[in-house]
């Protein structure tokens, strides 16, 4: 069950006038995931299998892929049309506003092949001093506003769904009115800095679905923020940054990315909002 009043209270938001349950379950193959930190202790997927050096395969467009057994022979490329025009969207449910919720239960079993499932992960916790300003100077506006641009992204750019989320006892590494300017600078208001509010703590987790890997890979390679933040980020935690020396960096990171053929995801949604995760597409190609 999601507890909403409790994050609500936690964030400052209004109240949860209904809470609903809902679930995401999905089976990758070995083949067609991938699994990347500097943690070193395992999290995620990296709890299932023992660790391997991937230093080989970090730092350029394209390494996900090539981490992946499939990457080589299968080109994973979605059967949903690509164009805006054609390409599918949540539908509204008959009698509904973006505000409500859907009665009964919807049950999805089949999914178009291909769909692109990434998780990122990040724990500000154990930042250095000196790391943590240079994190403030260099990247946090940085970091919020691609979050930001991909939040707002929809499946006309290959994004499905998204969800921004917090472990709220973990505390903060960041004051709210530090993302709360950002978003006065570059959002649409009171929602979003309440949605951008979750980067502020020191643990939190973005979930994304995209049509397909290459998608997720061309929103990455377009977006001017991200092409700027991924060369400030290589260039100091890499080889002769800033950050690489020992006991410099703090910072703990994951990412892990799956791609799901037919019959790998099932999804459930009981009285949830309209919108929640994969539900609006429920009746669209390829979604039942």
């Amino acid at each position: 069950m999601v507890d909403t009043s409790r994050r609500n209270h936690l964030l400052g938001l209004p109240p949860a006038r209904h809470t609903g349950m809902w679930r995401e379950i999905i089976t990758p193959s070995r083949t067609h995931t991938q699994h990347g930190t500097n943690s070193p202790d395992p999290i995620g997927q990296g709890c299932l299998g023992s660790r391997s050096n991937i230093a080989d395969k970090s730092g350029y467009w394209g390494c996900y892929r090539q981490r992946m057994e499939a990457g080589a022979t299968d080109r994973m490329k979605s059967s949903l049309p690509s164009s805006s025009s054609s390409g599918p969207g949540p539908k509204s449910h008959p009698g509904a506003t973006s505000d409500e919720t859907i009665p009964g239960r919807i049950h999805m079993t089949t999914t178009p092949s291909n769909l692109c499932f990434v998780v990122e992960g990040q724990d500000h916790t154990s930042l250095t001093p000196k790391e943590k300003a240079y994190w403030f100077r260099e990247f946090d506006s940085l970091v919020t506003q691609w979050i930001t641009d991909l939040a707002n992204a929809g499946p006309d750019q290959g994004v499905l769904d998204k969800k921004l989320c917090a472990e709220v006892d973990s505390g903060r590494f960041s004051p709210p009115s530090l993302v709360e300017q950002t978003s006065q600078r570059t959002a649409k208001g009171g929602e979003e800095e309440s949605r951008m509010e979750i980067l502020t703590f020191n643990r939190k987790l973005q979930f994304f679905w995209f049509r397909d890997l290459r998608a997720m890979e061309t929103i990455g390679k377009r977006n001017a923020g991200h092409v700027e933040l991924r060369k400030k980020f290589l260039g100091a935690y890499g080889p002769g940054g800033e950050m690489s020396g020992e006991g410099d960096a703090g910072i703990r990171l994951w990412v892990e990315t799956s791609v799901l053929k037919g019959g790998e995801v099932e999804c459930e949604y009981v009285g949830c909002w309209a919108g929640t995760g994969l539900m609006g597409f429920e009746g669209e190609e390829g979604f039942c």
